[in-house]
């Protein structure tokens, strides 16, 4: 019996992504270089961005925890140790490690509105993860049910940020990932005096069908959205 390693066994596969993306958190976990943990994690949540925006109509009435809930069981499903709603210097929605290792990462998620709170408190309450202010990028999930087109929303967010005078030297830049409409920011921060690097990551759930058919679908879920907050609030 001939023994390949995973490199020769992905190759004749016909280079399975799984398998290289797996030997990239190994070889991250191994170096222990925060810089590509953070590109590979990017990248990984983009991917699960795209599936929620694959269909729309089945997440368009969930609630904010209840998407933040399911981007962390993919996260966890990927490989990464992502919780929700923990304690990092107050309560953050996710928090992301590598395994056992200190790369860690936190986000802050928001539904349609108080972008702004949110962005405040990951950038003035929160502290990194696992301590080491070096650990400097973190996220907005920023999760859009309707309003505009998606590119003129992020647009919309962007210049708002870039207003935000309580936060020294802030500035906006593009990400070239492939596919996103995510943008970053950075400004120095009030504790570490480093700069902090916030990507924000937009999720475009529009679903407004115009169609008869589209539009009972739409009716449907709205009735089971209304039934499960009736049966869920108090006697």
């Amino acid at each position: 019996m001939v023994n390949i390693g995973a490199i020769d066994y992905a190759m004749y596969a016909g280079g399975l992504p799984s398998v290289f993306r797996a030997l990239e958190l190994n070889e991250i976990y191994k170096t222990q270089d925060y810089e590509k943990f953070v590109h590979r994690l990017y990248k990984d949540i983009d991917a699960i961005i795209f599936q929620f925006q694959a269909n729309p109509q089945k997440r368009n009435g969930d609630s904010e925890d209840r998407l933040t809930e399911e981007f962390v069981t993919n996260l966890n499903t990927l490989g990464y140790s992502a919780s929700h709603d923990t304690s990092s210097g107050g309560h953050v929605d996710i928090t992301v490690k590598l395994g056992l290792s200190d790369l860690s990462w936190i986000g802050e998620a928001k539904k349609d509105k108080e972008f702004r709170e949110g962005f405040m408190q990951l950038c003035d309450r929160y502290k990194p993860a696992s301590g080491n202010f070096n650990h400097n990028h973190a996220g907005m999930l920023l999760y859009f049910s309707g309003g505009a087109d998606i590119i003129t929303l992020k647009d919309r967010w962007e210049e708002k940020v870039k207003e935000f005078s309580e936060y020294e030297g802030i500035r906006t830049s593009a990400c070239n990932l492939k596919g996103c409409t995510a943008f970053f920011s950075a400004h120095k921060h009030s504790v570490s005096g480093i700069d902090f690097n916030v990507r924000h990551m937009h999720v475009a759930l529009h679903f407004d069908p115009t169609d008869r058919s589209g539009r009972a679908t739409k009716a449907r879920r709205k009735r089971k959205t209304a039934i499960a907050k009736t049966s869920k609030a108090p006697s």
